[in-house]
Parts: C-alpha cells; structure tokens; sequence
C-alpha cells in the first residue's frame, strides 16, 4: 500500500498515489507506541488465507479502517474502476457476478449486450 501511494518509481503509483490516493496515518506511522503495521494488523486482523490481500471497498477513497478489507482475487477483480455495475435480482452487483448468477455462459450474455444491445434484463433472462 505505501510503496504504491508514496513512491513515485513503484510500477503502479501511476494508479494509485498519482491518482491521490493515500495510506492513513494511523498505518503509516503508528500511534500509541505501536507501529503502522501493528495499528493495520489491530483494524483489519490477520490475513484469512494466501488467496487474500488487502482490498479498498470504494476505489475513489483512500486505505484507511473504514475503506479496507480482505478479499480474493476474484473479489479484487469484481471492484475495479472499470467495473460494470448492475440491477440483478433486486440488488446491485457486478456484471461478472450477475453472469454467474444467472448460469449462462459469460460469452453468450455479452454477446448479447454488446453486440444485440440487449438490456441487462433481456440479457440474462433470455435462455
């Protein structure tokens, strides 16, 4: 997190701290005689597995308590500022998940809305 905030010759500051995104102070520098990365360890705990890394829930804030969890890769890939967010079965998800969730082949479904130009509802109901 810090390397990709602050260092300005780490491979994807471009899209991280050149984009303003910040590491509290809280895990940078540590508070109450305890170090930033004993202050991260007390806010998130420990890592659940080795498919897990730390994950910003809303990519336009920063790392901080509020704005941090765990996640797999696949999680990770599902909240990416190029996501496509949907209305499937009364609630918002990502165009991955709903695919899924609908159990039709991923091609089929974006062949659907890219090419036909179908509706997200049309897209995955249709069989």
């Amino acid at each position: 997190m810090i390397q990709r905030c602050y260092d300005e010759d780490a491979t994807s500051y471009d899209r991280y701290g050149a984009r303003g995104v910040t590491v509290c102070d809280r895990w940078r520098f540590g508070t109450d005689g305890k170090s930033g990365f004993e202050c991260f360890l007390a806010d998130v705990g420990e890592r659940p597995s080795l498919e897990h890394s730390i994950d910003r829930i809303e990519n336009e804030l920063n790392y901080d308590p509020d704005n941090c969890k765990w996640s797999t890769v696949k999680e990770q890939n599902r909240n990416r500022r190029s996501t496509r967010w949907v209305e499937f079965m009364g609630r918002t998800m990502s165009l991955a998940e709903a695919i899924e969730l609908s159990g039709l082949p991923e091609a089929r479904v974006k062949r659907r809305l890219y090419v036909y130009k179908w509706t997200v509802d049309e897209a995955l109901a249709a069989r």
